[in-house]
């Protein structure tokens, strides 16, 4: 009666595992371009719930801010790696207790675009005028 494995089936049963290892491996990447696009949509929504429920940083007449500075992002986006450009004239990008968007104390009457590129795929971020509201596009 046979009561250990032979040096040929472990080998064996060890180049299945790193073959099934490795194509684990492969078959699970992030899209890190999605993951920091994200990101800055997070930020901007948290801006426009905290400027939407009062709990912003004060200005624009009598009504609550919240703002995100897009050189901060631009900062954290060049250490990573990637392109972030802004198309929003003005430093910081706000949203009042009515959750509409302003930059710099000017309300935004068009549609602004926040652009992160990495290895030539981009993600357009767009804040709507009027409503704040913010959409991730291809």
């Amino acid at each position: 009666m046979k009561r250990a494995f032979t040096i040929t089936e472990i080998i064996f049963v060890l180049v299945i595992t790193a073959i099934i290892a490795a194509t684990a491996f492969y078959g699970y990447k992030t899209d890190r371009l999605r993951r920091d696009a994200d990101f800055v949509f997070m930020q901007l929504q948290q801006a426009r719930y905290q400027g939407l429920n009062g709990l912003g940083i004060g200005g624009l007449g009598d009504k609550n801010r919240s703002c995100v500075d897009p050189d901060r992002i631009k900062e954290i986006a060049k250490k990573e790696g990637y392109d972030f450009r802004s198309e929003v004239l003005g430093k910081e990008i706000c949203f009042d207790n009515y959750a509409r968007p302003y930059a710099d104390m000017v309300e935004l009457q068009t549609p602004q675009n926040l652009r992160i590129s990495y290895k030539s795929r981009e993600k357009v971020i767009k804040i709507l005028p009027k409503s704040g509201y913010v959409i991730i596009s291809q």
